[in-house]
């Protein structure tokens, strides 16, 4: 072969590899954009939304032949629908939830799961659908309602509840973990447990449906001093019930924000809760300044918190 065919077959051969990858890498950018658009929001399994949740979390969330049930549950099948999506229920511990959203096994973590600054770090979190506070329970008789009267006691506090940390920064106080709230319940009514924590929403539900417990649950008093020298103590005052979401869906959580300020605006929000019983919503929809400590977290310094009446 002479200099000049040579030429000519070593540019052929340029110039068809050039085409297979430009090919190759059109091909592959074509997949991409095709799997993006299969699945837009980043889902475990495209098309429906893997929400873990815990089991016997009535008000809040329950398998029940699996469908998702309960007043996260009714928020979150209310956006599914508007998104188009189906809801894949996965009943799981509660740590595994949260384990769940660091390795994007799951897609929502719920129940009563409540906004921190850590959290806030390891995935996202929606804006708010409720808001709740602690409620100290205690026997029939007793009246314990400070920080002071908790003092080197035991208390009862569900697994991952969000006031665990401000439990154990009360003098002396210790804290036992409970799987489920009528754990908590069945040892105050019979005398092993003297006070527990519960949120004041589940409170109500269980006052309502399970007259077998005895005891009583007085709003624990924080004064502005005692919140100021310890930032913990303000997990006792309120808690902002959210969707928990991996650092991936950003876009699967702005479409839920987006819904969920509709359904604030369209009283969608307020009906989850009277349907499950809670004859005065009010004290469940409306912030009070302890919201402001998301500012400058994951939200910007001008957020202002949803509340009954928006729109």
């Amino acid at each position: 072969m002479n200099r000049r065919f040579r030429l000519r077959a070593v540019t052929a051969a340029v110039v068809g590899s050039a085409i297979l990858a430009i090919s190759g890498v059109a091909s592959a950018s074509g997949k991409t954009a095709h799997a993006a658009a299969a699945n837009p929001y980043d889902l475990v399994h495209p098309g429906e939304i893997t929400v873990g949740i815990y089991a016997g979390g009535l008000p809040y969330v329950d398998d029940v032949n699996g469908k998702c049930v309960g007043i996260d549950c009714t928020d979150l099948n209310e956006i599914a629908a508007v998104l188009h999506l189906k809801v894949n229920v996965q009943v799981m511990a509660f740590p595994a939830m949260l384990a769940g959203i660091a390795s994007h096994r799951i897609d929502v973590a719920m129940g009563e799961l409540s906004w921190t600054a850590a959290r806030a770090k390891q995935g996202l979190m929606t804006d708010p659908i409720y808001y709740s506070r602690a409620a100290v329970l205690q026997p029939d008789g007793s009246h314990v309602d400070t920080i002071a009267g908790l003092q080197g006691q035991t208390v009862g506090v569900l697994v991952g509840a969000n006031w665990i940390q401000a439990v154990q920064a009360i003098k002396g106080a210790s804290v036992s973990t409970y799987q489920s709230a009528d754990q908590i319940y069945s040892d105050l009514t019979i005398g092993r447990l003297k006070f527990g924590f519960i949120d004041a929403l589940q409170d109500q539900y269980v006052k309502k449906i399970k007259p077998q417990f005895h005891y009583q649950s007085i709003p624990l008093q924080i004064t502005a001093a005692q919140a100021k020298s310890n930032p913990l103590y303000a997990t006792f005052l309120e808690n902002q019930e959210v969707f928990y979401l991996p650092k991936q869906e950003t876009k699967l959580e702005a479409a839920m924000n987006a819904q969920i300020q509709a359904m604030w605006i369209n009283k969608t929000i307020e009906k989850a809760l009277t349907d499950f019983g809670v004859a005065n919503p009010t004290p469940y929809l409306t912030p009070s300044s302890a919201v402001l400590n998301r500012r400058g977290v994951d939200r910007p310094k001008s957020w202002t918190a949803p509340a009954l009446g928006l729109g």
